[in-house]
């Protein structure tokens, strides 16, 4: 008969599942594309000098971002995990605070997993200075405690260690890749929410997820795209759908303004004859593949399904309310389809790609009322265009998401612009 693990072998394997859930979606994600910008280390690859105690201190997980020609990294990511078999004492986060400030320079984030709630004062010390903190009941079962930060301009962000922010070195370049690995590593654990199971069966999915989604079937896809940076082929993509789920892609004529449907019987797509060959089948094909992977289990008829009232613009916050199914539903596999196509550091890579072709800095695209920077950024928009096989409004509309746009523009914002050409989409 087997022993019964030990206690150390119960928090090895708690600490090896911990650490290598975010080692593995680092290696696999989308920011492996960026490795001259993102480096990785481990406790056994790298220590850090600490001149206080003559010697190097280590941690579990390591990520440091490097800026384009830059000496040293502008952010560092510090990344702890601990087994304990009661409540994780304060001096356990006072150490680790103390030991990233020592030798973490500027703009740390600190994440502390653990298997065991946090003591008070603990918790205390990791919500006031800015901890990320991740708990576990098991090697299976991850969930984030504290997790938004609190500090103005980072509030959709992991949050910066308080005594190493600086944002004079956070420039337009950093802050696309930082959101970027925030994303990967809040994917790799549970989040505490309410249930998202709504009537109809409908998931109410949000962003990151749908992102993750979308990133997952694109590697299946193409195992290559994000080391390559390669754009999406649309006969190759007919053909894996094919190959892979026995999708059949047919074409319709409609007199309606139906651009795409799918028939999860029938097992096939169909694509309105007057988008085939043009910039707007790409989005449409990935659009209705959405459909097939995010909502096929759902229980709600067409007569129903069209009932519902479209999205409406919200102008207070400028985006679209989602007030019904069919607003989720939609919304849902836009964003797939946007995920899927122009994934952020293909995007982001090609992007730099053409600034440096130009002599420009890495970054956001300004943009203003002056000819020159009005014809550069429609520039910048055709060249995207071109390379993705997609339309310009869909390359407008994913600049604005990644925010790589400093719009400072006073006779026709771009919100205006996407306002504009928002019919092309035809969701």
């Amino acid at each position: 008969m087997k022993d019964n693990p030990s206690t150390v072998e119960k928090g090895d394997d708690f600490e090896t599942r911990a650490l290598g859930i975010i080692l593995r979606l680092i290696e696999s994600s989308q920011i492996s594309h960026l490795s001259e910008h993102i480096k990785v280390y481990t406790r056994k690859d790298k220590g850090y000098y600490s001149s206080f105690r003559d010697s190097n201190i280590y941690f579990d997980i390591t990520l440091e971002v490097w800026p384009p020609n830059s000496t040293r990294s502008s952010f560092n990511y510090f990344i702890e995990c601990k087994n304990y078999g009661g409540p994780i004492p304060v001096g356990q986060i006072s150490k680790f605070v103390e030991d990233v400030r020592e030798v973490g320079g500027l703009n740390c984030k600190a994440i502390f997993i653990s298997n065991t709630r946090l003591q008070k004062g603990g918790y205390n010390i990791a919500k006031n200075l800015g901890l990320m903190l991740i708990q576990g009941e098991s090697a299976e079962d991850f969930k984030i405690v504290l997790n938004k930060s609190s500090q103005p301009n980072f509030k959709d962000e992991i949050p910066i260690l308080k005594p190493t922010l600086d944002t004079s070195v956070i420039d337009d370049t950093v802050s696309p890749i930082i959101k970027l690995i925030d994303d990967v590593i809040r994917s790799a654990f549970k989040e505490l929410e309410e249930t998202r199971s709504s009537s109809y069966n409908i998931d109410k999915l949000s962003k990151k997820e749908i992102i993750l989604k979308a990133e997952t079937e694109l590697k299946k896809f193409d195992p290559e795209m994000f080391t390559l940076g390669r754009a999406v082929n649309i006969n190759s993509l007919k053909e894996y759908l094919k190959d892979t789920y026995d999708i059949d892609i047919k074409q319709f004529s409609s007199p309606i303004n139906l651009l795409g449907n799918c028939d999860f019987d029938a097992n096939t797509i169909g694509l309105n004859t007057s988008i085939v060959d043009t910039k707007r089948e790409l989005f449409v094909l990935c659009h209705e593949l959405g459909h097939f992977l995010l909502h096929s289990s759902l229980r709600i008829g067409q007569v129903t399904y069209q009932g519902f009232e479209d999205s409406k613009k919200n102008f207070r916050t400028g985006k679209r309310d989602l007030e019904n199914p069919k607003n989720w539903i939609e919304w849902q596999a836009n964003q797939f389809s946007s995920s899927f196509i122009l994934p952020r550091a293909v995007f982001l890579a090609r992007l730099w790609l053409y600034q440096d072709s130009l002599g420009l800095s890495r970054g956001k695209i300004y943009l203003d009322d002056q000819q020159d920077n009005q014809k550069r950024f429609s520039n910048f928009v055709h060249r995207l265009s071109l390379y993705f096989n997609v339309t310009k409004t869909s390359v407008i509309y994913k600049l604005n998401d990644m925010d790589l746009i400093n719009d400072n523009s006073r006779i026709k914002s771009v919100g205006q612009i996407l306002d504009q050409h928002s019919d092309e989409f035809g969701f």
